[in-house]
């Protein structure tokens, strides 16, 4: 079998194999189909997004949390700079997920950092777009 050259295809596969959570496999299904090149990763990014934030809920979804912000976060790599229209919605999904109880668990908190971190690392080359996004570009 062939290795995919895309992160994001490649941590699907292990993530898979590792975790058969029921909000799990729901977003893999979903994912997988829209996810098989990296010309489909970047067309069907914002569906990609929306079925990996979907089902991040810290009290019904503790099993499944590691890899949905995982999988979000290693996507960043893949699209560098067409990362930059996601991060915010990234930002305040994982944000609301850490007011609604998140916060009281440390292995929620562990995951969410862990991703936050990672989707920074793989787009501090894109510092100037990052900028724009957090509005800061007009000081």
């Amino acid at each position: 079998m062939r290795r995919p050259c895309w992160l994001t295809q490649e941590h699907l596969i292990k993530w898979r194999e590792l975790n058969s959570a029921q909000h799990f496999l729901k977003a893999e299904a979903a994912v997988r189909p829209l996810s098989q090149s990296l010309p489909q990763l970047v067309h069907h990014r914002e569906q990609i997004m929306a079925h990996l934030l979907a089902d991040l809920d810290a009290a019904t979804a503790q099993l499944s949390l590691e890899p949905l912000l995982h999988l979000a976060a290693v996507l960043s790599r893949d699209l560098q700079r067409d990362y930059l229209p996601l991060l915010p919605g990234f930002v305040a999904r994982v944000t609301q997920m850490l007011e609604n109880g998140g916060s009281t668990q440390p292995d929620t908190m562990e995951h969410a950092f862990t991703a936050l971190s990672t989707v920074f690392k793989h787009l501090s080359r894109c510092a100037v777009g990052l900028r724009r996004v957090a509005g800061e570009g007009g000081r």
